[in-house]
């Protein structure tokens, strides 16, 4: 059985709404608007810096993270780029694929005036009152 036109247009509505989420979630990054930036996030989320600091991912509380970015990415000239999104829906629940190149540049980052790196993601979004929150 096909899907119907309506489940089809729901489909790319919600694909596009993830999509411009994690639009936002950079774009905030980016211009240190860290009340939007908060608001991409649900209440707990994972993070997972494991290739840059040797530490294991962890859930941690989105006003912490918030406030981590904010001391260190404030100071540095950034840039964060999204692309090759594939989505995966189930329910409220949505995975993403997502490639993320982000420069870097500013104070020394890890010893370096600057830095580039390119990686790919699997994201979890939880759709909240009709609010999709990235939560890992």
């Amino acid at each position: 059985m096909s899907a119907s036109t309506d489940d089809k247009c729901r489909l790319i509505w919600e694909e596009r709404a993830i999509t411009r989420l994690m639009l936002d979630f950079g774009r905030t990054l980016d211009t240190g608007d860290w009340v939007a930036h908060r608001a991409c996030l649900a209440d707990t989320i994972s993070m997972d810096f494991q290739r840059l600091t040797g530490v294991p991912a962890t859930r941690v509380a989105a006003d912490d993270w918030v406030t981590f970015a904010d001391a260190i990415l404030s100071p540095t000239r950034r840039h964060h780029t999204y692309s090759n999104f594939k989505v995966d829906m189930n329910g409220a629940q949505a995975f993403a694929v997502v490639y993320q190149r982000r420069d870097i540049g500013g104070p020394l980052i890890l010893g370096r005036p600057s830095t580039t790196s390119t990686v790919g993601a699997t994201l979890g979004f939880v759709n909240t009152q009709a609010n999709g929150r990235l939560y890992g």
